[in-house]
């Protein structure tokens, strides 16, 4: 199912996949959607994908600090 999620486009402007988004916050440590943005590209255009990119960070920031998720350093 992950599969799936992480195929699904979160910005349509520019094409920028979840999984591409979920990368960049987990192994790019992008913690606003500034980061974000020069990261991956996102919400340059339309901006209909900020409140979805929002909760999406807002999730994995909080995940990474309970210890659920490791946040890899880039190699």
């Amino acid at each position: 199912m992950a599969d799936r999620l992480d195929s699904f486009q979160r910005c349509y402007c520019t094409g920028v996949l979840r999984a591409a988004v979920l990368e960049a916050i987990r192994v790019g440590k992008c913690a606003t959607i500034d980061e974000l943005r020069r990261a991956t590209g996102v919400c340059f255009g339309c901006q209909t994908c900020l409140s979805e990119l929002e909760q999406l960070l807002r999730e994995e920031v909080a995940r990474a600090q309970l210890g659920t998720e490791r946040i890899v350093p880039p190699a």
